[in-house]
């Protein structure tokens, strides 16, 4: 029998947990996807870990600096746990796709 603490969901950010506007750099206009709360609560129910794994190029770009890149995250990390979510870590991409690096996803590095 497979053990429910033998599983984690990774979960991609923009358009899976959060809604997208595009190279996302104001923690104010974080919104949530409708019912992704409900669903990670799900998951938190069950013992299974969830994180984050995203691409996020506008880094790279100058868009969004790593200090908004980590208050987006933590404003998303806000508005789940009002929902009674957690997630864990946040594992990042900031490269462009010219860049050639080893973590930009589907790339197994990240």
């Amino acid at each position: 029998m497979i053990s429910v603490s033998s599983y984690a969901v990774i979960l991609d950010r923009d358009k899976t947990i959060n809604e997208d506007p595009g190279y996302l750099n104001d923690p104010e206009k974080v919104a949530l996807m409708p019912r992704a709360a409900e669903g990670i609560k799900l998951l938190n129910s069950f013992g299974i870990p969830v994180v984050v794994a995203t691409n996020q190029s506008g880094v790279s770009r100058g868009l969004i600096s790593q200090a908004q890149l980590q208050a987006v995250n933590a404003r998303i990390v806000a508005l789940l746990a009002v929902a009674g979510a957690t997630v864990g870590d946040f594992f990042v991409c900031p490269h462009g796709d010219a860049d050639g690096c080893d973590c930009r996803k589907p790339k197994s590095g990240l």
